[in-house]
C-alpha cells in the first residue's frame, strides 16, 4: 500500500513537472527576435543608418523594440560630454507600432531579419535586454567604432548564444574605417570634407572580424551570414529570410557647390596671382593672409581635439602637417627687421611640413580636395620665399 502511494506522488510530481516544462518552453517558443536595420537618415546623426533589437511576445501581447541608440539633446551635460569625449547614450524601449511610424515619417526604409535562436537564446536575450533596460543600467559610454547602438548587439547576441557562431570573413571589406564612412558621405561632400579633416590615424586602420558590424548595413549583413555551430557538427543559419516593412523613397541630392570645386579655384586664383600679384598686391596679401588665418586655425582645433579631449578618433591627425598652427604666427608677424630672418626660416619649416602633408595625403588615400588644400597652402609659402629672395630677405640665399 505505501508502494502504491509512493508511486502515486512520483508520478504526479512527474506530470507537474512536466506540464510546467512544457508551458515554459510554450511561452518561450512564442518569443520572436528581430534584428531591425533603418536605412540613412537625412540627419546628420542618422547618415550611417541604425540598427535595433525586435521583441515580439505573442503570450504576453507585447511587440516592442529596444533601441541602444537613444541620446538627449536638451540634457544639460550633453554637449560638453561630446566635445569631451565622453559621450552618454542609454538604451529606450516602444511599441513597434511607433517605431515604424517614426520611419514613414522619416522616409527611412526599415528591414526586419528574424534570428533563429533557440528557446533558451532568446529568453535569454530577453532577460539581458531587460536587465539592460533598469533605470540604473540603461546609460553607456559610446563609441562610434566599437561600442554603439550596432555593436551592441552583436555582443548581446555572442553572449547568448551558446554555440560557436562562424561567418565568412570575405564579407568584411578590406577597408580602412575612414574608407567605409566616406562611402556614406558621397552625397555629403561637405560632410565628407570635415570627417575627413579631422580624423587621425586610429581612422586609417583596416576594419577586421566582428567589428564591421559598428556600420547597421554591415551588422545585417554579418548576421545574414553567420551559421551556428551546434553538436555533432550540425550547422544552421542565424538569420531568417528578410521582412521588408517600408521602403523610403530616394531624396539624395549633392550640393550645387562642391568644396573640390571651391578650393580648386581658389588655386587658380593663387597661381593666376603669381603672375599678376605686382598688379594686384593689396587683394592678394588680403587673400594669403585670410587663407593662412583659416587653415592655421583649422590646425589648432585639431590639435586641441587631439591633445584635450578623449576622442581617441582625433589622435595622430597628419592632416597637422600642413593645416598647421605655425601659418597663424605667419600670418600675423610684422615685416620688420628684428623678425625678417625668422619669419623667412619659419616660412621655409612650415613649407617643409606642408609638403610632407600632401604626400601623407596621398599615401592614406584621403579625399582629393584635402590635396588642394594642400596644393593651395604651398603655393602660398612659395610665393612668400619667392618675395624674400626678390627682396634679399632671404637668409639662406647666396649675395
Amino acid at each position: 500500500m505505501k508502494r502504491t502511494t509512493v508511486l502515486r506522488i512520483l508520478f504526479t510530481v512527474f506530470i507537474v513537472l512536466f506540464n510546467c516544462r512544457q508551458v515554459v518552453y510554450s511561452q518561450e517558443n512564442t518569443i520572436q527576435i528581430s534584428l531591425l536595420t533603418y536605412s540613412p537618415g537625412n540627419k546628420l546623426y542618422s547618415v550611417f543608418g541604425h540598427s535595433a533589437i525586435r521583441v515580439k511576445n505573442n503570450i504576453k501581447n507585447t511587440d516592442e523594440v529596444y533601441n541602444y541608440g537613444t541620446f538627449d539633446f536638451n540634457e544639460p551635460s550633453f554637449y560638453f560630454g561630446f566635445v569631451r569625449g565622453k559621450l552618454i547614450y542609454k538604451l529606450s524601449r516602444l511599441p513597434f507600432d511607433i517605431v515604424l511610424q517614426q520611419v514613414k515619417i522619416e522616409n527611412r526604409s526599415l528591414i526586419e531579419t528574424p534570428l533563429n535562436l533557440s528557446p533558451y537564446e532568446r529568453s535569454k536575450i530577453v532577460r539581458l535586454l531587460e536587465v539592460n533596460y533598469m533605470p540604473e543600467n540603461r546609460e553607456y559610454l559610446y563609441d562610434f567604432f566599437y561600442n554603439n547602438c550596432s555593436s551592441k548587439i552583436i555582443d548581446l547576441i555572442s553572449e547568448s548564444v551558446s554555440d560557436t557562431l562562424e561567418f565568412n570573413q570575405l564579407i568584411v571589406p578590406k577597408k580602412s574605417y575612414r574608407k567605409l564612412l566616406n562611402d556614406y558621405l558621397k552625397e555629403r561632400p561637405w560632410t565628407d570634407a570635415g570627417a575627413d579633416l579631422l580624423m587621425g590615424f586610429p581612422a586609417d586602420k583596416r576594419v577586421r572580424g566582428t567589428t564591421i558590424s559598428f556600420l547597421p548595413d554591415y551588422l545585417h549583413l554579418l548576421l545574414k551570414n553567420i551559421r551556428i555551430k551546434e553538436e555533432f557538427g550540425f550547422q544552421k543559419s542565424l538569420a531568417q529570410s528578410d521582412i521588408v516593412h517600408f521602403n523610403c523613397h530616394d531624396q539624395s541630392s549633392k550640393p550645387a557647390i562642391q568644396p573640390a570645386i571651391i578650393l580648386w579655384s581658389l588655386v587658380l586664383v593663387l597661381l593666376i596671382s603669381q603672375v599678376f600679384g605686382t598688379y594686384i598686391p593689396g587683394f592678394f596679401r588680403i587673400l594669403e593672409k585670410s587663407i593662412l588665418v583659416i587653415f592655421g586655425f583649422l590646425g589648432l582645433i585639431i590639435l586641441l581635439l587631439w591633445l584635450l579631449t578623449d576622442h581617441y578618433i582625433f589622435n595622430f591627425n597628419t592632416d597637422l602637417l600642413w593645416a598647421n598652427p605655425l601659418l597663424l604666427v605667419l600670418a600675423f608677424m610684422k615685416d620688420s627687421v628684428n623678425q625678417i630672418k625668422f619669419r623667412v626660416i619659419l616660412t621655409y619649416l612650415v613649407t617643409l611640413f606642408v609638403i610632407a602633408g600632401i604626400f601623407t595625403t596621398i599615401i592614406v588615400e584621403r579625399n582629393f580636395n584635402l590635396t588642394a588644400v594642400s596644393v593651395m597652402t604651398v603655393i602660398i609659402l612659395v610665393n612668400r620665399i619667392y618675395v624674400y629672395r626678390k627682396t634679399d630677405n632671404d637668409p639662406f640665399s647666396h649675395k
